[in-house]
């Protein structure tokens, strides 16, 4: 997901330079507003979820998990990184060590570290990790181990294949949101810039918040007493405007 995110606004502002773009200063953007979704998503009765999946056998010398955050794998729904541990494929609960996290991997590999060269780690264990580009890099290990990675997520009924797609939208409420800090910052929140990923931000809470809705009107209910108009309250996503 993150990954994706990055890519999206890297396109959206193509043109506002290098600086705007670069993915680790796009995912300090995220970190803040990662925060900000999360209390929108509560007015919808919708929470963050702490998860904790095991990476079996992971295969020595990987030296990113890219893989396992792609659609469908099992950091998909990964929104940041809390925790990693580290141990001997197949060991038991008690074998688990952390991996530390650190503003750069250890280099624990003994190759060139040139495009296509092989990887060969001079480490038995995991030695560090770092969230970079939206992606968690590793130090390699020369071993096969299970990796046990805590991180936020995406509420786990977002967290699923439906009609309406909702990690899809809530993919565009974060890349619009991003866009619109990002042009704030650049420019003033008056920009023209600014202006536009604003109302693209509105309409992508909009149309999150309808199709949370839709499902509910399919619903058979019975109904008590007398019958109520549809209430506009605070369950409603509010555009910021700071």
């Amino acid at each position: 997901m993150v990954p994706l995110i990055i890519k999206r606004v890297q396109w959206e502002l193509r043109d506002f330079g290098a600086t705007w773009t670069d993915a680790d200063f796009i995912c300090q953007v995220l970190a803040i507003k990662n925060d900000d979704l999360e209390q929108e998503l509560e007015s919808l009765d919708l929470n963050f979820d702490t998860q904790v999946v095991i990476l079996p056998a992971v295969a020595a010398n990987t030296t990113d998990l890219s893989s396992f955050q792609v659609i469908g794998g099992p950091l998909a729904c990964m929104t940041m990184p809390i925790t990693i541990e580290w141990r001997l494929s197949g060991e038991n609960q008690q074998d688990w060590e952390v991996v530390d996290p650190v503003a750069k991997v250890l280099d624990t590999d003994t190759g060139t570290g040139l495009p296509g060269a092989a990887v060969a780690s001079d480490a038995m264990d995991v030695e560090s990790w770092e969230w970079r580009d939206g992606i968690i890099f590793i130090s390699p290990s020369q071993s096969v181990v299970d990796l046990r990675v805590r991180f936020q997520a995406l509420p786990a009924n977002l967290d699923a294949d439906s009609p309406n797609q909702p990690i899809r939208g809530v993919v565009n409420i974060l890349v619009y949101w991003i866009c619109w800090s990002i042009a704030k910052s650049r420019g003033g929140a008056a920009s023209a810039e600014a202006v536009s990923w604003k109302e693209e931000l509105g309409r992508s809470k909009a149309n999150f918040e309808n199709n949370q809705i839709k499902p509910k009107h399919g619903q058979r209910q019975r109904l008590g007493g007398r019958r109520s108009g549809m209430r506009q309250g605070p369950n409603s996503f509010r555009i910021p405007t700071g």
